[in-house]
């Protein structure tokens, strides 16, 4: 299976309809896929080191913007939503350690398959319910004065 069909793609399922969160997004989406690439190229895990090092930091920076977002709009799931992010990135750090120890192909296709498994179900799933929060009718749409509450994302 070559990589390119492999990849992940951003959907409109996966909006969460917050600017910065969207770009966010779409940013680990595109360094999930250039990991991918270089897992899959003549230079494998060697390669793809670098790559997943740069997408795990860019998701530790995500997490906190979206942290704070959710803190700042008292978001009543935040505890919970926390809970899933240090267990993913626990988890990154665990499949890290066996790549490290096992450097095998079967290691990396368990890395490329939690990659995109935890990418697009966390953010289909767990980073929409933070839109259909700010966006219920008790909000005012109106004035979008909900945005004031959105932190500069990093």
């Amino acid at each position: 299976m070559n990589a390119e069909t492999q990849h992940i793609h951003w959907t409109a399922s996966l909006s969460t309809e917050l600017q910065s969160v969207d770009e966010q997004h779409q940013k680990i989406i595109e360094s999930a896929n250039t990991a991918l690439d270089a897992l899959q190229g003549d230079d494998g895990l060697a390669a793809a080191i670098p790559h997943i090092e740069t997408l795990i930091a860019e998701t530790r920076a995500h997490f906190a913007h979206e942290e704070q977002l959710m803190r700042n709009i008292a978001f009543p799931a935040y505890p919970e939503h926390k809970v899933q992010h240090d267990r993913l990135l626990e988890e990154i750090t665990d499949y890290m350690l066996e790549l490290d120890l096992e450097q095998s192909a079967e290691e990396l296709q368990v890395l490329i398959n939690f990659l995109k498994f935890w990418v697009v179900r966390h953010m289909s799933q767990s980073d929409t319910q933070i839109r259909d929060f700010i966006l219920r009718p008790e909000h005012d749409l109106q004035t979008n004065a909900w945005k004031n509450h959105i932190p500069e994302a990093p």
